[in-house]
């Protein structure tokens, strides 16, 4: 007979004599989630009707995929059980417009969602590519909930570690509006976070990480963003996290390679970008197509792929790439339109680039992505002197004087096909 008395207890009594209820589980949880009874109390859930009837929803958790580990735990079960609901709280929140959404959020109650302000920062990741301001409100509304947001069952630096998500995705939603300083802002103060959070409890780093190689992607850092990405990945190796989803993972390891194949490709390692984007494809086929993540994550491969192929001077693979029935939303249709100019250009289609390039110009204005739509003008400028338009090109040429958004001076000196395209990852 073991020694340990819960056990024995357990063994002792039979399962067959003496239903599992809600009592046993706060056995187990105040022994800390011991990974045997966990699974012992699981498995009674999945044989026996009537424990399931008594204690059923921990074992619908872990079905389901909240739940990610075995070892039940206070904080994985509260966690779990507001991620479960967080979904429809997302839904009822949609139905207002943003100011009203955060008004609701201001008077707590069912909106006070752990669950909900992780899926918020998700959904500010997933409508990064149709909707900058709409990433940065998302991520507005994540702080809102932050602000009060309670687990029971995780320890009070755990709300350092969610302020810590929170801040990095505003400073991700200032980046994709081309407010640069501001977004270097936030991500200080998410690093300020971290240093004040003794032992992590939640996943959240190796997303944090990401985020912020993407803004060190964009301010041409590339070796600094290069070892936030590793470090990312090392994270991901050390151990699985007990309260990151497999589905999670999956997507964060899809979005660490595409933008390591970004910076190689910027790097003119265009063979090896290549390799890692094949290795992010390969892993979006194990996310499902309703997964928040899987159309940006889908579009952003094949706009890379097509952009390093077109480096390669590979054009008609390249456009062959766009033409792969990608997911469209409109900043996304004007990147995939950009890319296309861009390799007319280089076939001889200087009439079809010059009306594409003249579509995408307009199509940031109206966005108001004033970098994004600069960059696409000086390149208009040079087409149009090529050809000898130069009347149109000194009209161009004076509205690039006019003062604009942040860091495009770095970008101008050169450009290949793919370079310069702005991404949302």
């Amino acid at each position: 007979m073991s020694r340990d008395p819960a056990l024995s207890l357990l063994r002792s009594r039979g399962f067959h004599e003496v239903h599992v209820n809600l009592a046993d589980l706060e056995a187990i949880l105040r022994r800390q989630g011991d990974p045997l009874l966990s699974k012992l109390f699981l498995h009674q859930l999945a044989s026996c009707p009537e424990c399931y009837r008594r204690a059923g929803e921990v074992l619908d958790l872990y079905r389901e995929g909240w739940l990610p580990t075995a070892e039940l735990t206070r904080g994985g079960i509260a966690l779990a059980r507001s991620r479960r609901s967080a979904p429809q709280l997302l839904e009822q929140l949609e139905a207002w417009p943003f100011l009203e959404q955060m008004e609701r959020l201001r008077r707590g109650g069912s909106f006070a969602s752990w669950g909900l302000a992780e899926l918020l920062c998700r959904r500010s990741l997933s409508t990064a590519a149709e909707d900058a301001n709409g990433a940065l409100e998302y991520a507005f509304l994540a702080e809102e909930i932050a602000k009060g947001a309670r687990c029971s069952g995780l320890q009070d630096s755990a709300r350092s570690e969610l302020a810590m998500l929170v801040s990095a995705h505003i400073g991700n939603g200032l980046r994709l509006n081309e407010r640069l300083s501001a977004a270097q802002e936030l991500f200080d103060t998410a690093e300020g976070h971290w240093a004040s959070i003794p032992t992590p409890q939640l996943p959240y780093r190796p997303w944090v990480l990401s985020l912020r190689a993407g803004l060190e992607i964009e301010a041409g850092r590339l070796d600094f963003a290069l070892g936030e990405l590793l470090h990312a990945h090392r994270l991901l190796d050390d151990a699985p996290h007990p309260f990151a989803t497999a589905m999670d993972e999956h997507a964060l390891r899809t979005r660490l390679f595409l933008q390591e194949a970004r910076l190689r490709a910027l790097q003119d390692q265009w063979d090896r970008a290549l390799r890692l984007q094949q290795r992010a494809q390969d892993l979006l086929s194990k996310l499902p197509e309703n997964d928040l993540s899987t159309p940006h994550l889908e579009t952003e491969s094949r706009l890379l792929q097509a952009s390093t192929l077109a480096d390669l001077g590979r054009l008609d693979d390249a456009l062959a790439s766009l033409d792969a029935g990608l997911p469209s939303n409109p900043l996304d249709d004007l990147r995939k339109l950009w890319l296309s100019a861009r390799i007319q250009r280089h076939r001889g289609g200087v009439a079809q680039a010059r009306e594409s390039l003249e579509q995408v110009r307009r199509g940031f204005l109206r966005h108001r992505l004033l970098d994004a739509a600069r960059i696409v003008t000086l390149e208009l400028v040079e087409l149009l002197l090529e050809h000898g338009d130069s009347d149109r090109a000194r009209r161009l040429a004076a509205e690039c004087a006019a003062p604009v958004g942040e860091g495009v001076e770095k970008k101008i000196p050169h450009w290949h096909p793919g370079e310069l395209l702005p991404s949302t990852l």
